[in-house]
């Protein structure tokens, strides 16, 4: 399980949209294996959508980082569950699911803010121990904790 916190990307902050991708390609093909447990093909990619606005957008990185998916990683990816979405990012959705393959589409869900909905989707996913705290699993890890591991 991959847990991405959309909000954490400001658009400001990227100088160049090349580098970017190159970088979302290395964090899930060598990165996550090398972090990984054991031996792990596919992975359940989370996007906790909360706070995500037009400051963590910019459409030139979105059709980027999705033809760069398309081509590398749509096998990695079990399912991809987002989260939290707001109108924004319903709106996002109803634009770009128009350029995904049926196979992709199939392995994506969308959930509201709903807390109970969340927790009960991710429950039939995925063991509790797996699922994020603040998610109500018993997952205590942090980016912090990510962080940390690194050094």
């Amino acid at each position: 399980m991959v847990l991405n916190k959309a909000s954490k990307l400001i658009i400001d902050n990227i100088d160049s949209v090349e580098d970017y991708c190159n970088y979302y390609c290395y964090y899930f093909e060598v990165y996550i294996p090398r972090k990984t447990k054991g031996y792990a093909d596919q992975f359940i990619a989370l996007a906790d959508l909360d706070n995500l606005g037009s400051a963590n957008f910019k459409l030139s990185i979105t059709k980027q980082n999705i033809s760069d998916g398309l081509k590398y990683s749509p096998e990695r990816q079990l399912k991809i569950i987002a989260f939290n979405a707001s109108g924004f990012a319903t709106a996002l959705w109803s634009i770009f699911k128009l350029l995904l393959p049926k196979r992709t589409l199939s392995k994506i869900n969308i959930l509201g803010t709903e807390k109970n909905e969340i927790l009960d989707f991710l429950l039939r996913e995925m063991e509790i121990s797996v699922i994020p705290e603040y998610l109500g699993g018993t997952n205590k890890r942090t980016y912090k904790d990510d962080l940390l591991d690194e050094k």
